[in-house]
């Protein structure tokens, strides 16, 4: 049986700086004032950590076309504040092709205890490795332009992705943005 576990530690990193900041998650937790849809997010990455927090990488994968759905983050490594970007994810994988694209929007900033911020951009993670060589691994490219403060940025970057659970019932990616501080991953189910 192969026994693959992606370093959670990694994950949760930028999963709990982003909570923290704005007090903890639970359904009934008061985060700090923000744009609608932030406390949400925040509540779906906690709920999709804890999911994947058990699971071992996936021994074998479905065919076809699989939908996952959940959150894209980033998070400033070099921020003393806890500054990061949190957004719905959307990942497609065409397994019969090897193909994953996973593309973030709906993207928020926030740094700190201050009002979580809406914030423009696209990125798009792409991967044309899926099921090849170890059955549940993959790498792939980060593209895309993101509103870092002052107007959209283009951003390249690249990050390795897991398939956990029995026939990859979640997919996680961590990975990190060129020429910046800036760590992304991607949690979904």
């Amino acid at each position: 049986m192969l026994n693959i576990k992606l370093p959670t530690n990694l994950l949760l990193i930028p999963t709990v700086a982003l909570l923290a900041a704005c007090g903890g998650g639970s359904d009934d937790a008061q985060f700090l004032p923000g744009p609608e849809g932030l406390n949400a997010l925040f509540i779906e990455g906690e709920a999709l950590t804890a999911k994947f927090e058990p699971l071992e990488g996936s021994t074998s994968l479905p065919g076809g076309n699989v939908e996952f759905n959940g959150i894209m983050a980033l998070t400033d490594l070099g921020s003393e504040a806890d500054d990061g970007y949190i957004g719905d994810v959307a990942v497609d994988v065409d397994f019969a092709s090897n193909a994953l694209t996973a593309t973030g929007t709906g993207f928020f900033f926030q740094s700190g205890e201050a009002p979580g911020q809406t914030r423009d951009g696209e990125l798009v993670f792409t991967s044309a490795n899926v099921g090849i060589g170890a059955v549940s691994l993959f790498s792939g490219t980060l593209t895309g332009d993101l509103d870092l403060g002052a107007g959209l940025v283009p951003l390249i970057g690249a990050g390795d992705g897991l398939f956990a659970g029995d026939n990859a019932d979640m997919v996680a990616v961590l990975g990190g943005v060129n020429g910046t501080d800036l760590e992304f991953f991607i949690l979904a189910d």
